[in-house]
């Protein structure tokens, strides 16, 4: 990622901005978002100019208050200049938008444009204005570039002259603060792609747990999504096992330290839900020295916005984190948790495996008070994944979409096998479902509030999510359980995403 950042002009950057001013008159540059800079051989008098035009009572009669922003990369060169309107008047609807910007000639056509806009829009955000204006010459194609990859939509064109102008509106949502508690395998890295490549969440961290495999497997796949998208989220490696399973005689045999299902001769199964390693290339970052545990008590503890949980895994680090600091309660806005069966299950008889997996912790967090989400099996079956939609994928042509492929196309050979779907040759993808209500609520369909608990007596039931549909004076009801899914909208909503993958 291109290390740049914006700052405030000030006589702190007199010499850059006097370098940057040589540049640009010497290359007969037009000195666009610079506040008149072309016209100021003394800096501090500009930069005096400057001052005034942010504050509404002493800008200029006539112009609209604004501030000037200095686009500055890592050896503290001013390479660009960026003036942001704060309010719109007639003239600036009509040609000049909220923002205007310039960047110094030699370092044109290496991808800073678009990295600057991305920040000015964030500067935007931060001082309340969600809505910005941008005009383009209609054949300057990199600038139209710019802003269409920020996901500008076209309004209108006005011609002035013999030049023809293009409007654009960026509309900014705010973003959803998240954090993902996943034990990768094929669905969670489809799940935490999404995540990545949306602009409409924030994603504080990803913390890992043993479930699909082992931890040591789920946060090298983790590491290997978010490396192959180029991210820099952080990776917090938790619990390696559930709370207390293996204390539970009746459940001894029935772990194996969740290192998966293995053939009798202890070698990976050739038809399987979750291979071991993703097929990623092997991730050279590492994940962070700080337990998920710690991790998750010290970010929710400090956290000034509430933060969503999406939990597509057993639900240990969260559980550990309720138990060590109950106060983290009040910084968690819902849980959305991928697990649970109201009639489909799939662990066992009548549990599915995230919650069978560790049935005190999933007890423990729908128990805490905090709102909480469930996504079923009885809706992620109805979201199913087939051979022609491999096909779409790999016609993207990269390594991403062919891995995801992979994924799925390995997911359908597993479900063919030992849980056939209503459709041969399709299989759900969990997860991703899961955070696909994130972007999107109305993916989940036929949502009811019921009193979901938990069976963790270590018999027969052991894992079962129990539903209760009953309303009472009292109102114990503690989830949303979703019973069905729109398949058209979330395959919209994946690949729309994964086209984003370059």
């Amino acid at each position: 990622m291109l290390e740049i950042r914006l700052e405030k002009a000030s006589i702190k950057y007199l010499n850059q901005i006097e370098n940057y001013r040589k540049e640009m008159l010497k290359s007969n540059s037009s000195f666009d978002g610079c506040s008149n800079l072309d016209k100021y051989d003394n800096i501090n008098e500009w930069i005096a100019y400057c001052y005034k035009m942010e504050n509404i009572e002493t800008k200029q009669l006539g112009l609209v208050n604004a501030d000037q922003l200095l686009l500055l990369n890592s050896d503290e060169e001013v390479i660009g200049m960026v003036n942001v309107r704060r309010k719109l008047n007639e003239s600036l609807m009509l040609i000049g938008g909220n923002i205007g910007y310039s960047i110094c000639p030699k370092y044109r056509n290496k991808g800073y444009g678009k990295r600057m806009l991305f920040l000015v829009l964030e500067y935007c955000k931060s001082i309340g204005i969600t809505k910005v204006r941008l005009s383009c010459y209609a054949d300057n194609i990199a600038s139209k570039k710019i802003i269409l990859a920020n996901n500008g939509k076209y309004d209108s064109a006005i011609k002035i002259g013999d030049k023809e102008i293009e409007r654009y509106w960026i509309t900014m949502e705010e973003k959803v603060k998240v954090i993902i508690d996943c034990d990768t395998g094929s669905d969670d890295a489809i799940a935490l792609m999404m995540a990545i490549l949306s602009e409409k969440i924030d994603l504080i961290g990803i913390c890992t747990v043993a479930g699909n495999k082992a931890l040591n497997f789920t946060t090298e796949n983790t590491l290997a999504v978010v490396e192959a998208l180029n991210s820099d989220v952080k990776v917090y490696a938790g619990c390696k096992e559930s709370m207390v399973t293996k204390l539970l005689p009746s459940r001894r045999g029935k772990y194996t330290g969740f290192t998966g299902v293995k053939d009798e001769d202890n070698t990976e199964p050739k038809i399987t839900y979750h291979h071991d390693h993703l097929p990623l290339p092997t991730p050279t970052i590492k994940a962070e020295k700080q337990n998920a545990v710690c991790w998750l008590v010290e970010t929710l503890l400090k956290a000034k916005e509430k933060i969503t949980m999406v939990i597509t895994g057993p639900m240990t680090n969260l559980a550990m984190a309720l138990r060590i600091e109950p106060k983290i309660a009040d910084n968690i806005k819902e849980i959305v948790f991928m697990g649970g069966g109201f009639k489909v299950f799939n662990a066992t008889r009548c549990a599915e495996f995230n919650i069978w997996a560790d049935p005190e912790a999933a007890q423990i967090v729908l128990t805490s008070g905090i709102k909480c989400t469930m996504v079923p099996l009885d809706a992620t079956h109805k979201a199913n994944f087939d051979y022609d939609d491999c096909k779409r994928l790999k016609a993207m042509n990269n390594m991403v979409t062919d891995a995801v492929a992979k994924m799925i196309e390995q997911r359908i050979e597993a479900y063919d096998a030992y849980q056939p779907q209503a459709v041969l040759g399709s299989a759900p993808i969990h997860d991703a479902l899961a955070l696909g209500y994130i972007l999107e609520p109305k993916v989940l369909e036929n949502i009811n509030l019921m009193r979901v608990d938990v069976d963790f007596s270590g018999g027969m039931a052991d894992g079962q999510t129990i539903c209760d549909t009953r309303t009472y004076p009292d109102d114990k009801r503690n989830c949303y359980v979703a019973l069905d899914a729109n398949n058209d909208l979330f395959h919209q909503l994946v690949f729309s995403l994964l086209e984003r993958v370059k």
